[in-house]
């Protein structure tokens, strides 16, 4: 199975591949992911990959919590293709396909990106 997460953040749209076990995310260095978002916690999130080859989310205790498809994760849940998750102002799309080279990308398209909201912006001091 391919697993990829697509960011929209404020730093714009990319693409990760997801290979597990683990993938944490958060505003501290010492993460996979850095967040650089003051309602990220240092370590907000990790992503792993369980024996069954299910992708679980895990909110790490963040203060702001972590969102499945608009919904807070109370603790952890199941990811399936396509679920949006929002940790700050960050959307992370979770995309999979069938597939086995670890060396393959998954393409994305504006479809799968089009139910995202953009992250809020905040103002320009002025």
């Amino acid at each position: 199975m391919l697993r990829n997460l697509v960011f929209l953040d404020p730093a714009g749209v990319w693409q990760l591949p997801f290979e597990g076990p683990t993938l944490t995310l958060g505003r501290d260095d010492g993460n996979d992911v850095k967040l650089e978002d003051l309602q990220v916690s240092r370590r907000h999130a990790a992503l792993q990959l369980r024996d069954d080859g299910a992708v679980w989310v895990v909110d790490l205790d963040s203060r702001n919590g972590v969102f499945r498809n608009g919904i807070r994760v109370p603790g952890s849940s199941p990811l399936v293709h396509r679920d949006v998750l929002a940790i700050g102002q960050a959307k992370i799309r979770f995309l999979e396909t069938a597939g086995h080279s670890s060396h393959a990308q998954l393409s994305f398209s504006w479809p799968d990106l089009a139910d995202m909201q953009p992250p809020r912006m905040a103002a320009a001091p002025r």
